[in-house]
């Protein structure tokens, strides 16, 4: 935002300059924050200078469907606290979906939360067929459980995600949030140009089908003027970054990063 100081996008920079340094072998420096300091103009958000290279940066933010954050903090409210309440506890793996924009206004989201816990308590669900996808109605729940169970065994996990059923408008949405932000690096000659796309997604079943379709779009013919795509996940520690586009070099050819489990997500 123009002006002021995001704690968390001063994070994705660092995070950004960090990974750029291991991959090319550089050391770089925050020179300048021009979407803060050119007000009246359109501009990126952080330029990174080395003695020999130089990289201008855009962070844009990557939705998958409309209203998307109002969505996600309803679920990280209502049902992500039973899918870490449950880790580990049940005798099988317990897959639960749900639509997006599930959990309504105007009720009580408490009694939700209590109703679904009680019939992950209950036996019901142990009697479903294995590697089966079951409806389930409950009652003061105002609106459906797809239910699968697999045999894990002792130990099982409670899994619950978000279904995406609309995957054109994921395409159409990778596609728009690239050409999007083309305008803002015409001044920025002698530049590597860098956009930096950020998923805070949790719990989407399509996710993964979503970055496929990023991926494509980004290295399809219409990323001019950038050099490099790079999607950031921020949804779950650690935070990692998916290089869709360095150079010429497609998606498939360059791993995560970081590789190693455990890399700290904090904000610096």
């Amino acid at each position: 935002m123009k002006g002021n100081d995001d704690p968390h996008l001063n994070g994705i920079i660092r995070h950004v300059r960090l990974y750029i340094q291991q991959r090319d072998g550089v050391s770089l420096v925050l020179t300048a924050r021009p979407d803060q300091e050119e007000r009246n103009a359109p501009a990126c958000d952080a330029l990174l200078e080395g003695s020999e290279r130089r990289y201008a940066i855009e962070h844009t933010r990557l939705d998958t469907y409309e209203r998307e954050g109002l969505d996600q903090a309803r679920f990280i409210r209502v049902l992500d606290p039973l899918h870490w309440s449950f880790w580990g506890r049940l005798d099988d793996d317990l897959q639960i979906a749900v639509p997006v924009h599930a959990i309504p206004s105007g009720c009580n989201w408490r009694i939700i939360t209590s109703k679904i816990e009680e019939y992950i308590l209950g036996t019901a669900w142990r009697s479903l067929p294995l590697d089966e996808s079951t409806r389930v109605s409950l009652d003061g729940v105002p609106f459906p459980l797809e239910v699968r169970r697999t045999n894990h065994g002792p130990g099982g996990s409670l899994f619950i995600r978000r279904v995406v059923s609309n995957d054109r408008d994921q395409r159409v949405e990778a596609y728009r949030t690239l050409q999007g932000n083309a305008v803002k690096f015409c001044q920025f000659n002698g530049y590597r140009i860098v956009l930096v796309v950020e998923s805070d997604q949790v719990a989407i079943t399509s996710r993964e089908l979503l970055f496929q379709e990023f991926a494509r779009a980004a290295t399809s013919d219409n990323t001019q003027p950038y050099d490099d795509i790079l999607l950031i996940r921020t949804g779950a520690a650690p935070w990692c970054i998916v290089p869709l586009k360095v150079g010429d070099i497609q998606s498939e050819c360059v791993p995560y990063w970081p590789a190693a489990p455990g890399y700290p997500p904090q904000l610096w």
